[in-house]
């Protein structure tokens, strides 16, 4: 039977036409991509290798081409298969033991994912879709942690402040795996129907506390408990050492709008190493708790990069505690007593500024 390009029903024995039509919209491109996995254990896991095998074929042919419309659709049917069919098949056991399988499932956690996310780069662009995200450039940046007033920490009966979880809001988001400094500042900036966003910080504590990003919900994980195929329930329980207002926001992972997750200064994300893909695929792929509203997105080039364009008024570094509770890595102390502060964005270049709120903006 002969599948159309909107389509989605794909066999070993019946493959969408190539090269498609190009596409009228992302959207669009999405539903081509989209593998209809029911019956698919009709055939043997071997058949379905062969069609992966096949759909990295012609998406190596399209980008070759600089087709990326069917570059996208071709790349994202294949892991389609890999990930919905292959890996849940009643026989799948035997795709172990294959070498095709093996040489096919190790370029698709380090080859493919990356070009997935630079293809779809490419095609936001195309569209438009990323426009009205990265061309906003506001003036005003709200302190990234609430900072309760002196009298609410005076008689506060908890020895630790709670941290006000947010509300849905109707973001949308590109559909893409990696966000740029510039989107997350803009989300974390944005005065109005604000994204609610949660960053996970993954290098080692020591690191963390060093400096990092400054922001309300920032959980710190670190990377050496991070592995291929541990799931989010473990990550949970390693985070016992940490605050409990760490703790608690990584429980509530789910209220977010969005979950940005960045390292030291990795690109993309088949170069970040496993921690960074495990911790992905732990809250994304694995996740069946709590599942989030979309995927998890990287920070391209991680907190170095973070650092060289926003400056050090968007870090915060934690002073030496000596032993005190700290909430979300500050002391009660230290909560009560940091001044409310803003943040002027100054462009050309990007750089911001720390002002007085009360004073007004310079």
């Amino acid at each position: 039977m002969s599948v159309s390009a909107t389509s989605q029903r794909l066999t070993p024995g019946s493959m969408p036409d190539f090269p498609m039509a190009p596409a009228g919209s992302l959207s669009e491109l999405r539903q081509r991509a989209t593998v209809d996995p029911s019956g698919s254990e009709k055939y043997t896991v071997q058949q379905w290798i062969l069609v992966v095998s096949q759909l990295y074929q012609q998406g190596d042919w399209a980008c070759r081409h600089d087709d990326m419309d069917n570059a996208y659709v071709c790349y994202m049917r294949g892991c389609s298969v890999m990930v919905e069919i292959i890996s849940k098949h009643p026989n799948k056991h035997e795709a172990f033991s294959d070498p095709l399988y093996s040489q096919l499932k190790q370029r698709t956690d380090n080859e493919i994912f990356g070009s997935l996310e630079t293809i779809a780069i490419r095609l936001e662009r195309r569209f438009g879709n990323s426009s009205n995200v990265t061309s906003k450039s506001p003036m005003n940046l709200t302190p990234s942690v609430s900072s309760p007033s002196r009298t609410s920490a005076r008689t506060r009966t908890s020895p630790i402040p709670s941290i006000p979880l947010p509300s849905p809001t109707n973001a949308v988001f590109a559909d893409s795996l990696i966000v740029c400094v510039d989107e997350l500042v803009s989300w974390i900036t944005q005065k109005e129907n604000a994204p609610s966003v949660l960053l996970l910080d993954v290098r080692p504590r020591h690191v963390f506390e060093g400096g990092c990003i400054k922001h309300q919900w920032i959980v710190q994980v670190d990377p050496r408990v991070l592995k291929m195929g541990i799931e989010a329930h473990i990550i949970q329980k390693y985070l016992s050492s940490n605050p409990k207002a760490e703790q608690n926001l990584f429980t509530e992972r789910d209220r977010f709008d969005v979950i940005v997750y960045y390292d030291q200064n990795a690109q993309s994300i088949p170069m970040a190493g496993e921690a960074m893909r495990s911790i992905k695929s732990a809250l994304y792929e694995l996740e069946r708790q709590k599942p989030l509203r979309r995927a998890p997105m990287m920070l391209a080039g991680g907190f170095d990069t973070w650092q060289s364009v926003v400056g050090e008024r968007g870090i915060f570094r934690f002073p030496n505690t000596h032993g005190k509770e700290k909430v979300n890595g500050f002391t009660n102390a230290s909560l009560a007593a940091r001044p409310h502060y803003e943040y002027a964005c100054i462009r050309k270049p990007t750089t911001y500024i720390e002002v007085d709120s009360n004073q007004g903006e310079t």
